[in-house]
């Protein structure tokens, strides 16, 4: 080097500038137990010179690091501070240009100074290249006097990867984080009570595996609301599998399930694949039908008033269907189911239509689907025919009234005398009869009768005579 090591010092250390040719050598010690080490010459060799280091030794800049330089031609001992278990660079020199020879110094302190043995490190990758996600084995070979013990360090970069303990000289570590490209890695021997730290780099490069591949398919391209359709796919390179569009959820790489159609329309099912190399998407769509069905119609009375509105509905609909209310081949009106399926409509029976039975019709989006409800139809205004069986009838007798013109089931109510007699129901001819006592009040006797609505109504009159009257 072009200049011996400084003169008796420590921090900061004092430059010695002579300049010449001054050999040395450079080992590792490492102390045993911290404290004060004194340092003096034997007093048999030459003018030597050492130097303590807390890190490495540059022979260009000599104050780099230092931590303490003796002189062996220095009659007193020399004291430095060292800490236990730490690492230190020892340089000897000679004092005088083109000197050579053995410099020898005494140690004297607390623990011994072990000289360590020095190691290298080769670091390989496998697979190299590799592919993004996949695992690497970073693999560190450490030699050098007896097998090594410690651990290794691994980065990419400035970046942790990790370590790993050294086993019969080796350290190993998988990853699967390095990205796309080149990675300039280290694995650096952390040294042990004997052997010294090395290092190695190796160049490793990833590239990108293969992308994602799906296949889906449908078992039914159309099919009826209400029925399932199998859908089933099958995945390569996949790491990611999900769903969306009419189904939804993370699915397994490869499988198939059934799936009700519950609305009418068009239906898409999609899925997507990912994995770090890339994505791929595949669909099918299943169009729904409705299909043939019978609806329950209602209507608020089985016998109804023409020219009235009254409000039909129908059940078992599917949700928001298409519907329409027909009178026998007449259209009333139309509207869509709700959300339940329930239709409702409120229509005006037309005032022509004739007395007697008719069909009500709730019809879905086809034919098809279809309700039915038998219904009669009454006048909103009629006179009924009202007979009495006797025209004359003795007080505390009966009297006999018949009621004709009505519908089926239509509901009837008897009044005698401004109070209501009886209440009942036209039979299959549209007749109702009942008899009453007609009291023990001689004079007229009025029966009145109304039908379905108070416009449909009829009277009748006899005469109640006493005992001795010539009435029944």
């Amino acid at each position: 080097m072009p200049t011996p090591l400084g003169t008796d010092s420590t921090g900061p250390c004092v430059d010695d500038a002579t300049s010449g040719s001054y050999l040395y050598d450079v080992v590792r010690i490492k102390p045993t137990a911290s404290g004060s080490y004194t340092i003096t010459e034997d007093g048999l060799s030459a003018d030597g010179r050492l130097g303590i280091y807390t890190g490495a030794f540059d022979p260009v800049a000599q104050l780099t690091n230092c931590l303490a330089f003796i002189d062996e031609n220095t009659s007193s001992p020399f004291s430095v501070a060292l800490t236990g278990g730490a690492t230190y660079t020892l340089v000897r020199s000679a004092g005088v240009s083109g000197g050579s020879g053995e410099y020898t110094f005494n140690v004297d302190g607390p623990g011994t100074l072990t000289v360590l043995t020095s190691t290298t490190t080769t670091l390989t990758t496998n697979p190299n290249p590799s592919e993004l996600s996949k695992a690497t084995v970073l693999k560190a070979v450490v030699a050098g006097g007896a097998t090594p013990a410690g651990s290794v360090q691994f980065k990419d970069g400035a970046v942790a990867l990790g370590s790993a303990p050294v086993v019969g000289g080796i350290a190993q570590l998988s990853v699967k984080t390095l990205g796309v490209g080149d990675h300039t890695l280290s694995a650096t021997y952390s040294g042990d009570a004997t052997h010294d730290v090395s290092a190695d780099t190796h160049v490793h490069k990833v590239k990108f595996g293969p992308k994602p591949k799906v296949k889906l398919s449908v078992s039914d391209k159309q099919v009826a609301v209400g029925r399932k359709v199998r859908l089933s796919w099958v995945t390569t390179n996949a790491d990611k599998v999900k769903a969306s569009g009419d189904w939804h959820g993370k699915k397994a790489k490869k499988g198939h399930t059934r799936v009700r159609i519950r609305t009418l329309g068009v239906h898409i099912f999609k899925l997507r694949v990912s994995n770090v190399n890339g994505v791929d998407r595949a669909k099918v769509k299943v169009v729904a039908v409705r299909a043939p069905k019978k609806f329950t119609v209602s209507a608020p009375d089985d016998i109804l008033t023409a020219g009235t509105k009254v409000r039909i509905k129908a059940v078992k609909l599917d949700a928001k269907e298409r519907f329409k209310v027909f009178l026998d081949d007449d259209l009333l009106g139309k509207g869509f189911a709700d959300a339940r399926g329930l239709a409702s409509a409120l229509v005006t029976i037309p005032k022509d239509t004739k007395e007697g039975e008719h069909v009500l019709q709730v019809m879905g989006s086809n034919e098809d689907r279809l309700g039915v409800l038998d219904i009669q139809v009454v006048a909103a205004t009629k006179e009924l025919d009202v007979e009495l069986a006797k025209d004359t009838v003795k007080i505390n007798r009966t009297n006999t009234v018949t009621v004709s013109g009505l519908v089926e089931g239509e509901d009837v109510t008897v009044m005698y005398q401004g109070d209501v007699l009886t209440e009942g129901v036209a039979n299959a001819d549209g007749e109702f009869e009942y008899t009453f006592p007609v009291g023990s009040e001689a004079g007229p006797g009025n029966v009145d009768v109304i039908g379905q609505v108070p416009g449909r109504k009829g009277e009748a009159s006899f005469q109640v005579v006493g005992s001795g009257g010539t009435g029944l």
